[in-house]
């Protein structure tokens, strides 16, 4: 887990930057993918991809951070009086970012700017050898909410995560992993599921295997916005990440329906996307 100097609220509330509309709670029909909906799942597709590569960073897992760029919102922080680690003093014997076993609980309230914020949730991370920097993790978020309030309204999103990365061979490593966004604002709900078990590969003469490597971000998403739920499935030929762009520099993540509608995100530079809709570019 990131462990990072603590800033206290920055800036005031804004408006979700992607993904809601007016949308009611009632469960809506599975209907094929449309270029709209193709450009919110971009957008969002983006932050989960984010978050798994922050994943792997040294000392970079920030499920939090993830949470401020779709509330669109900076500088908000927990602070340690508002947050609780069990144990007290967690133990990273091989200083790689991750504690042996450890889970911080965040019960936090703000006020600056015009906004009230309040963090509320749980982070639970696992080293599963922690005398080896490269034996892979584990890691749990659980209801990890981010609420922003201002006199245009309250905007929030809550992240869970289930997550276990296993090492099968030096410099080879298989993933599995359920990761779901739930946001909301005064018009409505939406919400963002991405199931898979990828793959990483480490890049060939790295002496750390999370330095640089290549990820098969393989899946399954589930997307719900006022417009239905959209079901699809996710291919990658191999999505390349590097530390260095704390993220991913290259390559293509292609989806797809069950009525033939494709499309398609490519990593055209450091955290960087173009867009393609059943063969048209989108932007």
């Amino acid at each position: 887990m990131r462990r990072s100097s603590i800033a206290i609220l920055a800036a005031s509330s804004a408006a979700l930057t992607i993904l809601l509309a007016a949308c009611g709670t009632a469960t809506l029909p599975v209907k094929p993918l449309t270029q709209a909906a193709a450009t919110q799942v971009a957008s969002t597709g983006m932050l989960g991809d984010q978050l798994v590569a922050s994943m792997i960073a040294p000392n970079g897992f920030s499920p939090m951070s993830v949470g401020l760029q779709a509330l669109g919102v900076a500088g908000i922080q927990p602070q340690a009086s508002c947050t609780t680690t069990s144990p007290a003093s967690p133990v990273d014997g091989d200083g790689d970012g991750w504690y042996a076993n450890a889970t911080v609980t965040y019960n936090c309230s703000y006020s600056g700017g015009g906004a009230t914020s309040t963090i509320t949730g749980s982070v639970t991370e696992q080293d599963k050898n922690d005398a080896d920097p490269y034996s892979g993790t584990k890691a749990t978020v659980n209801d990890l909410k981010i609420a922003v309030s201002d006199s245009s309204g309250t905007s929030s999103i809550t992240e869970n995560l289930s997550w276990d990365l296993t090492r099968n061979a030096p410099g080879a490593y298989a993933l599995s992993y359920d990761f779901r966004l739930d946001l909301a604002d005064s018009s409505g709900n939406a919400s963002f599921e991405v199931q898979g078990t990828p793959t990483y590969t480490a890049d060939s003469g790295t002496t750390n295997p999370f330095d640089a490597g290549t990820f098969t971000l393989d899946g399954k998403v589930t997307f719900q916005d006022s417009d239905g739920t959209y079901e699809l499935t996710r291919q990658s030929g191999g999505v390349h990440y590097s530390n260095t762009c704390s993220g991913f520099d290259s390559g293509t993540v292609n989806y797809h329906d069950n009525s033939g509608n494709t499309m398609t995100i490519t990593y055209t530079s450091c955290n960087a996307i173009s867009l393609t809709y059943n063969g048209s570019t989108v932007y």
